[in-house]
C-alpha cells in the first residue's frame, strides 16, 4: 500500500515501512536532516529509502554550455528564487552525506547524463 503526507511535517506513522521514495525533491525540501531522520526513524531494519532527483545545472560534453547564456541565467535565478523561498537547490551534492550523518549505510550515489 502507498501512503502519502507531507514529509515537510512531523511524520505521525504508527508502523514503520520496507521502502520509502522520494522524487525531485531536491529544491523542495527545507530541512533535509530531518527528512533524512525521519526517513530513517521510520525504516524497518533493512528497509530502503530512496531518492532521486536532476540537479539545477547545466553541463555539456563539449564545453559549449558557456554558449547557453539566457539558460545559465535562467537557472541562476531559479536557484536564487528557491534560496530565498528556504528550499535551496545546491544541497543534491550533500545528500549522502546526510543520510549517512543520520544512520543510513550502503548509501549509493549514481548519477546519470540525461540528454
Amino acid at each position: 500500500s502507498f501512503e502519502i503526507d507531507d514529509f515537510e511535517q512531523d511524520w505521525l506513522y504508527t508502523r514503520k515501512f520496507d521502502f520509502i521514495h522520494g522524487r525531485e525533491l531536491n529544491g523542495f525540501v527545507a530541512d533535509y536532516d530531518r527528512l533524512f531522520r525521519q526517513a530513517f526513524d521510520h525504516l524497518k531494519p533493512g528497509g530502503w529509502f530512496e531518492i532521486q532527483s536532476i540537479e539545477a545545472y547545466l553541463f555539456t560534453d563539449d564545453q559549449t554550455a558557456p554558449e547557453a547564456k539566457y539558460t545559465h541565467l535562467w537557472t541562476q535565478h531559479i536557484r536564487e528564487a528557491a534560496d530565498k523561498f528556504g528550499k535551496s537547490f545546491t544541497v543534491l551534492p550533500k545528500w549522502k552525506e546526510k543520510m549517512e550523518n543520520v544512520g543510513f549505510v550502503d548509501v549509493r550515489d549514481n548519477a546519470y547524463k540525461v540528454c
